[in-house]
């Protein structure tokens, strides 16, 4: 690729060459002629005063015949003494009436002046041709001198730059190659980066799956052992119960043990609770937080109100954790939030989104989220499922918990 480099110091030199062609063509015949010029020029001057002193002196004896003898001694001065230098010479007495002439100046002079006292003046004219032919003869070899040392500026910055043209382009090419090399380095990069990501992302995938696959693991076997204890042992244990209390209304011995199997029932019933809530068994996720609104509705006295689907047919572990975080979401309201209102609002989409809403004091999330068990509780479940739990609160301006959980790829 051209860079147009030499063609561009052409065009900045060209004039400065020109002026470097002209200023040595012109200096030394210049100086040379001025030079000559003032030499013959003092010659001219030194051939007037010769005259004036000659006539001054003819002047000054004959005061009134010298006028008639000045064109003698000027022709006896220029015919025995001849000076190349004076190319004509006038005398002028004392009223500028020219008493003698030599004949006419020549094209290219100058005039030299001497005066003969009071009696007159005496002009010598001076010729230049010799100097300018002289000067003009020494204008050629200088200004090819001029041309030479042009030739030279002209040639000698063009090879260098032509060899930094090419060096530069050389440059650009490599550059150019690197460029390549590194595209193509960046998009072999970029390859294994996508593939790096899409290998964490299915490697998160079946993470997310085999977490949930877990929990809905431990739900389906929490709830079978759950069910084991409520219908195996309970049902055994509410026989036991039946039987000693028909003993206990004959014999007062039968009190004690009848009061231990009560607590072992009710241990049973926790037990069977803390396995899975046991409500989501009998009635569904529905009337489930239906009733669990009704119960903290009636025993606070607090305005909670839910917004839920008519039909809700959700894998156990879905039900258990909506049910599990609504119910720690309308504890935590109850006991630290102080509010007036409760909504609960339950909705199925593309994701399981719940939102609990609430007007009390509002709190710090960071602040009460690195100790505050129940709320980290909330989050670990809703990640084990591969979904999320957001928490929007402030001092004073209550406090809102989202849900969502996926729907298609819990199993």
């Amino acid at each position: 690729m051209p860079l147009g480099l030499s063609r561009t110091l052409a065009a900045r030199s060209l004039p400065v060459l020109v002026a470097l062609v002209a200023v040595v063509g012109a200096s030394a015949p210049t100086a040379y002629y001025v030079v000559r010029v003032d030499e013959l020029r003092e010659r001219g001057a030194g051939v007037a005063r010769e005259l004036a002193a000659t006539l001054g002196h003819e002047a000054a004896r004959r005061p009134i015949l010298w006028r008639y003898d000045s064109p003698k001694v000027v022709e006896h001065l220029r015919r025995y003494r001849p000076e190349p230098a004076a190319a004509a010479v006038r005398v002028y007495d004392d009223r500028r009436v020219p008493v003698a002439d030599s004949g006419r100046a020549p094209p290219a002079h100058v005039w030299e002046r001497a005066a003969l006292g009071d009696a007159g003046e005496v002009w010598v004219a001076v010729g230049l041709a010799s100097a300018r032919r002289a000067a003009l003869g020494l204008a050629l070899p200088f200004f090819a001198l001029g041309l030479l040392l042009a030739g030279v500026l002209w040639l000698l910055p063009r090879r260098a730059l032509g060899a930094a043209e090419q060096r530069i382009r050389d440059l650009i090419d490599d550059l150019r190659a690197s460029q390549r090399e590194l595209e193509a380095l960046n998009a072999d990069l970029e390859g294994q980066v996508a593939d790096r990501v899409a290998d964490l992302e299915d490697r998160d995938r079946r993470l997310r799956e085999l977490s949930a696959r877990a929990v809905a693991l431990q739900e389906a076997e929490r709830r079978s052992i759950g069910r084991e204890l409520h219908d195996g042992v309970g049902q055994v244990l509410t026989g036991i119960r039946l039987q000693l209390q028909l003993l206990a209304a004959r014999e007062a011995a039968a009190e004690r043990p009848l009061a231990l199997v009560d607590q072992v029932i009710d241990e049973v019933r926790g037990a069977v609770e803390v396995l899975g809530p046991s409500v989501l068994d009998e009635v569904g996720l529905g009337d489930a937080l239906a009733r669990l609104c009704d119960d903290l509705g009636e025993t606070s006295g607090l305005d909670v109100r839910l917004e839920a689907p008519a039909e809700l047919d959700l894998a156990p572990a879905l039900e258990t954790a909506t049910y599990r975080v609504a119910q720690e979401a309308l504890h935590n309201a109850q006991r630290h939030a102080d509010a007036e209102r409760i909504e609960l609002r339950l909705a199925l989409g593309e994701r399981l989104r719940l939102e609990v809403r609430d007007d009390g004091v509002g709190f710090d999330p960071a602040a009460v989220e690195e100790g505050g068990h129940g709320l980290r509780g909330m989050r670990e479940r809703a990640e084990l499922l591969g979904g999320s739990l957001e928490i929007a609160s402030a001092p004073g301006e209550g406090t809102a918990i989202l849900l969502e959980l996926p729907i298609e790829e819990t199993p």
